[in-house]
This record gives structure tokens, sequence and C-alpha cells, in this order.
């Protein structure tokens, strides 16, 4: 394959890769709790965050709990908790570095998939290791109460809202891409007749050159 050939493969792959829309693990939003009262709230050592919740589905598989950095780089790790209820012990439990965290974006938390979950009330957990001054991750939390099946908890105590979360259900990866691209070509014609008649040209001059 001549320069100019390998030059044009690699176009193809950047435009396909800027079109594709990336997605959470496969996991498409099944409850999503935000507010437009939100504001920041810092995470630190031993500090323990609990909301309940109930399962809208029959079956989900991660909590995304909106987080924030603080626009810095932090040195610790959360310990992340979630069970049923009523059940004493916990169901799962992980620990994830902060410095992963994107400011103002929804952390995934996953899990083995839970099942028979409809209509049964959950708790999720998270607690700093050694969050301190100037080293610590925030989560975002509503001051007003827009969720009514649940409740925040912040060391045992009541705290009036609720955190910003989301719960995610596993979707077969045809159906979501199926769906997601027909969205976006709906939102945006104009800009994928552009984008495909480039891909389409790019391509057929590179067949093109790999055939001279």
């Amino acid at each position: 394959m001549g320069k100019t050939a390998k030059l044009l493969f690699w176009q193809l792959l950047i435009i396909f890769f800027c079109l594709a829309k990336p997605v959470f693990g496969l996991m498409t939003p099944v409850l999503e709790i935000k507010s437009e009262q939100e504001e920041k709230r810092p995470v630190l050592a031993r500090d323990t965050w609990r909301q309940s919740f109930v399962a809208p589905v029959d079956k989900f598989g991660a909590v995304g709990i909106k987080v924030t950095n603080n626009n810095r780089l932090n040195d610790d790790f959360w310990i992340f908790r979630i069970k049923e209820a009523d059940q004493d012990s916990w169901y799962f439990e992980t620990r994830k570095y902060i410095t992963d965290f994107r400011d103002g974006f929804y952390y995934p938390f996953g899990f083995p998939s839970v099942d028979h979950a409809l209509g049964k009330k959950f708790i999720f957990e998270i607690e700093s290791d050694k969050g301190r001054e100037k080293n610590f991750a925030s989560v975002f939390f509503s001051r007003k109460d827009v969720y009514l099946d649940g409740e925040a908890y912040l060391n045992g105590h009541k705290t009036g809202g609720d955190l910003v979360f989301a719960v995610y259900q596993e979707k077969p990866a045809e159906q979501l891409i199926k769906t997601d691209f027909l969205s976006r070509v709906h939102q945006d014609s104009c800009f994928f007749a552009f984008y495909f008649g480039s891909i389409l040209t790019l391509f057929f001059l590179l067949v093109f050159l790999i055939l001279k």
C-alpha cells in the first residue's frame, strides 16, 4: 500500500471515530435523578454517603454518580457498595481511584447484574478512604428532594435531598447502535449527508489507489 493509500486509510479511521458516539458500556439509563438546584459536596476521609432508590426495571447492572475532582489531581479512592435495602450483607463492593473521575460527569460503578429487581428498594454507599483538604473529590447533591422514592444520608443522618445519580441497564448492542444511530441521523441530517459523502469518496479513492 502506497503512502497516499495509507493516508486515506487513516483519514477514514479518523472520520469514523469522530462520528461514533461513545456509549456507556452498552448501558442505558433507566432512572436519572437530577435537579436545577445541584451543588457540590466534598467527600472527606470516612465520610459515607448513602442513597436509596426503587428499581424501575427487572434487571440493572450499574449506578452512575455525578462527581467532580474539583479541577485538580487528587490521591484518594472511594469504596462503593450496593445491596437490597432489606438485606444485611452487601451485594457488591469495589474500590475506585478518584483520578479516573471527570468533572461534572456521571462516574459508572458497575457490578454483576441484579435480577428480579423491579419495584424493590436498593441502597448504595460511597465512602472516601483518605479525602482531606485540597485532596478530595465531590458528589453533586440536590438540595431539593426531587426523588420521592429514595433518600440521601451523610454519615447516617438524613440530608433532606438526593444525590445526583443514575441507574443503568444493559442493552443489546445491536439495539443500542440502531436506536442511537437513527437518533443522531434524525437530529442532524445535513451533518451526516456531508460526512457520509466524504467517507464514500475517500473509500472509493482508497480502492482505486490499491487496485491501481
